[in-house]
Formats: C-alpha cells, sequence, structure tokens
C-alpha cells in the first residue's frame, strides 16, 4: 500500500511537471533547448581573421506565469527597457552592467539562464556574404543560412580577405555617395585560383539588424543580370580573334552608322572612319564591333559566350545563385547587340568569371571556398591570350594615362549603358562599369567596378555621366590599395 502511495505520488508530480512545461511553452512561446547542443563554429577569412563566431552571454527570463506591476517597473528602469508580461523572454544577452543591476533588484519571479550570441567583426562589409542568425543561432542567410548544418561541427574557411574587403567596401561606398548613385557594387577575383577575394555591393545591410536584410534597396546587386554596356566588347574581342576572323592589325569599318531591321546602331564618340581592330577597342566603336560579330555568326558567338560561362548558373554558394538573363531567340540583332553588352543579361559575377577564363585560357570558375575543386579544360589558344592583354594595355596606355601606374601594367575597359524601364532606353540614365586586370604581363587580379544611375550634376569633370568621368580615378585607388595590401612590388 505504502509502494503504490509512493508510485502514484511520483506519477502525479511528473503529470503536473509536464503539463506547467506545456503550459510555459504554448503561452510563453519558448524553444526548450538542451544544454548540450553544440555551439555554432567561426566563419574565417583566408588568413585565418574571425569574421564570425559564437559568444557566451547571460539572458532574462520569467521565473513565474505572472510578474506584478511593481516588479515590472523595477526591471524596466532597470535595463530602461519595456517589459512584455506575456512573452518567457524579458532580454535576452545582458551586458554586465545590467546584470549587475537586475541582481541588485533580487527579485524571485526572473531569472538568469546561460545563452549564446552570434558576433559579427564586420557587419556592414561583409553582410551579403555571411549573411545572420536569429536569437535561437539558426542561419537565415548568407553563409550562415547556406551552410547552417556544416557550421555546427567545422569552422568554415572563406576566400575573402578582410582587409581587401573592408578597403574596396569603402571605395564602392564613396563611388555610390559621391554620385548620389542607386547603388554600386564591386568584385575582386584571384585569377590564379579563381577565389573571389571581395565582393561588395551598396547599399547593404547589417548582420547585427535581421530587419535590414529586408530592406530592397540593400539586395545583393551581384546576382541580378543586368545589360553591362561595352565592358563586353574585350569578351567579344577575344571570340575575334580566337577565331582568326582578324588580328590586331585587321582593318575595320567603323564608318557611318549599322542598320538591321528598324535598328539603327551608333557610336557615342563616333570617329567615322576606317581603323585597325586594336583601335577599334580602344574608341570602343558600336559600329565596328557589330559588323565583326555578324561576320562571325550567331553559331560561333553562342558556343564562345557558352565556353566562357556567359550560360551557366553560377552557385555562388550552396542553394545561392546568379543566373544569366538569356534571349530565346538569338537574331542577327542579337548577335551585334550582344557584341557590345546590350540584349543580354549577365550578372557580376558571370563577367568578371568570363574575363579570367579569356586572361588564363582555361575552364576555370569563381569561387568563396578555398578546397573548391576545379575542373580544367584548355578553351582558348595562347594566342588569343596574349592579344586580349595588349589590347587591354593598348587601352590604358592611350586613353587613360592618368591611371597608369608605373610598374604595374594596368588593363581594362570601360563600360556605359543606357538603362532599359518599361521597354524604352533613359537617355542620361546610365549603369557605369569598369572591367580591369593587373599586371597585364602576368595577370594576378581581375575586377569589377561598377554603379547605377550616377547623377550628372555630380561629375566634377567631363561632361557625360559615363564610366570614363565616374569611375576611373578610383581604379587607381583600388589597384593602389590591393598592391599595398598584398605587397606587390611594381615591376620595371
Amino acid at each position: 500500500m505504502k509502494d503504490r502511495i509512493i508510485y502514484n505520488f511520483i506519477i502525479a508530480f511528473f503529470v503536473i511537471l509536464f503539463v506547467r512545461l506545456f503550459y510555459i511553452y504554448q503561452k510563453y512561446d519558448v524553444k526548450i533547448t538542451l544544454q548540450n547542443k553544440q555551439i555554432r563554429r567561426e566563419i574565417l577569412d583566408c588568413n585565418g581573421e574571425v569574421l564570425a563566431f559564437t559568444k557566451q552571454t547571460v539572458s532574462l527570463h520569467k521565473n513565474t506565469t505572472m510578474i506584478d506591476s511593481k516588479e515590472i517597473a523595477l526591471i524596466q528602469s532597470a535595463l530602461q527597457i519595456k517589459v512584455n508580461p506575456n512573452k518567457f523572454w524579458i532580454k535576452r544577452h545582458l551586458t554586465d552592467k545590467e546584470l549587475y543591476k537586475i541582481k541588485k533588484l533580487k527579485l524571485h519571479s526572473i531569472g538568469i539562464t546561460n545563452d549564446h550570441k552570434r558576433v559579427y567583426t564586420h557587419p556592414d562589409s561583409l553582410s551579403h556574404i555571411i549573411g545572420y542568425c536569429d536569437a535561437n543561432l539558426n542561419g537565415k542567410a548568407g553563409i550562415e543560412l547556406a551552410l547552417n548544418d556544416k557550421i555546427q561541427t567545422i569552422p568554415i574557411e572563406l576566400t575573402i580577405d578582410i582587409r581587401l574587403q573592408n578597403r574596396l567596401f569603402n571605395i564602392v561606398k564613396e563611388i555610390y555617395e559621391e554620385f548620389n548613385s542607386e547603388n554600386a557594387s564591386g568584385i575582386l577575383i584571384d585569377i590564379e585560383t579563381g577565389y573571389i577575394k571581395a565582393i561588395v555591393s551598396y547599399p547593404s545591410p547589417n548582420s547585427k539588424d535581421p530587419k535590414t536584410f529586408l530592406v530592397k534597396q540593400n539586395q545583393n546587386y551581384h546576382v541580378f543580370p543586368v545589360e553591362m554596356g561595352s565592358i563586353l566588347k574585350l569578351h567579344n574581342a577575344a571570340m575575334c580573334l580566337d577565331n582568326e576572323t582578324v588580328d590586331l592589325t585587321s582593318i575595320v569599318d567603323a564608318t557611318g552608322t549599322l542598320r538591321i531591321a528598324d535598328y539603327e546602331i551608333t557610336d557615342f564618340f563616333a570617329k567615322n572612319s576606317k581603323m585597325t581592330f586594336l583601335e577599334s577597342i580602344r574608341y570602343s566603336s558600336n559600329v565596328a564591333t557589330g559588323r565583326i560579330a555578324l561576320q562571325v555568326g550567331k553559331e560561333v558567338q553562342q558556343k564562345f559566350f557558352k565556353t566562357i560561362g556567359f550560360f551557366d548558373t553560377i552557385e555562388w554558394m550552396p542553394k545561392h545563385f546568379a543566373k544569366p538573363m538569356i534571349p530565346k531567340i538569338w537574331k542577327q540583332s542579337t548577335v551585334i547587340t550582344a557584341s557590345y553588352g546590350y540584349g543580354i543579361g549577365l550578372t557580376m559575377m558571370h563577367v568578371v568569371q568570363g574575363l579570367m577564363r579569356i586572361l588564363t585560357g582555361v575552364s576555370r570558375n569563381i569561387t568563396l571556398f578555398p578546397n573548391y575543386e576545379q575542373n580544367e579544360q584548355i578553351i582558348l589558344k595562347n594566342k588569343t591570350i596574349e592579344d586580349i592583354k595588349i589590347a587591354m594595355r593598348f587601352i590604358i596606355e592611350n586613353s587613360y594615362r592618368s591611371i597608369d601606374i608605373k610598374g604595374y601594367e594596368i588593363g581594362g575597359k570601360t563600360g556605359t549603358a543606357n538603362m532599359c524601364e518599361n521597354g524604352r532606353y533613359i537617355e542620361g540614365k546610365n549603369r557605369v562599369s569598369y572591367l580591369g586586370a593587373f599586371p597585364m604581363k602576368r595577370p594576378k587580379y581581375v575586377f569589377l567596378i561598377q554603379t547605377t544611375n550616377p547623377k550628372h550634376d555630380k561629375l566634377k569633370y567631363g561632361r557625360y555621366a559615363v564610366a570614363a568621368n565616374v569611375l576611373t580615378t578610383k581604379v587607381k585607388e583600388i589597384i593602389q590599395e590591393i598592391a599595398s595590401i598584398e605587397n606587390i612590388a611594381p615591376t620595371s
């Protein structure tokens, strides 16, 4: 009889306990987690610098179902917060000062428990890459989401160099603010490995504030396909050279205009003359570029674009994609416009990956992860590679000598594309880009800077809000910063 009473008492105790826990869970929306749950590991840059880590904290919660108004007033005064009596958690992650104040109150209706908090060392400049976690350390965006399970057990190393990332972030932000642009972006690639060393889109969210990831203007502009404009003339030139339709000394026709169907192709700064193919790249002639593209033909153009990755969907982190916008019907007009960056939508990732493949001659992919396994094949002739290096260097030496830095052999191409709204191109509303590499004898880095709708009245020189007047001085800054950080000595 005595044993039966003890047995019934134990059963009753656990039933009451279970009901009590169930009540608290339902009423206060508490997620009960085991104390031995594995704590989320670090995210590191390529040099082992910690970008995100988990910090042990203490948090304040209710111990009873009700807290009287007097106790609420004491807590609110101590923490300078508004207490919701219907919530289990009163405040997560107390500071030492807050903890001291709470302990002094000696209230039995509240409790203090060990907790964990995700800390981001560079919450602004890295937010599009790192993403963020919720209060319960569940990944909700970026790497935190893409590798949510893996990061529970092992640290994650990225190819990002935080020194380059922060400097590029500052320069991109300066472009955005100086020209009152809609947005600005930049990406830097190590050509020899395909590693993304820095990637910035501004405005950006803040990893400490999840609400900022819901703001439309803070989206990552690297993954949206757009018409890139004349920077694609470098890729088109590689196609023509590799196909041996022309060489750098071939005479091409940049006279007049080029008409096809209802379209009339013109040059913004028309030379209206015949010139070498090399000069047509320097002067960025739409007319000459379009005519040569027609000679090459649709099939060769499509095959080449596919070879350099323009048609690929780039999975730049797990389940995060950059997709091109390819015309369903590839007309003759598409052959022409695609040769100078219109009529085809590409992301910044596609453009830098394409140029990296051209400058190396192999099918290398860009990546955020140092253990990425490349499956490379030779795709271009050595002569094509060398000719493109000559062309990129020729543009700087003859058109942009002011940004040249002795010993670093910068090469590159500007691009300006009218923006299309509701099916119409808007004059004076441009997307401007600079695609470059250095040093051109043996390229180490490819980079692309871009800004949308820089304002004409913010120009410090020049008549038009084109890439040459908006971005070229920043290109020089970027090269100088990279050289300084990476200790790249100038060549003689």
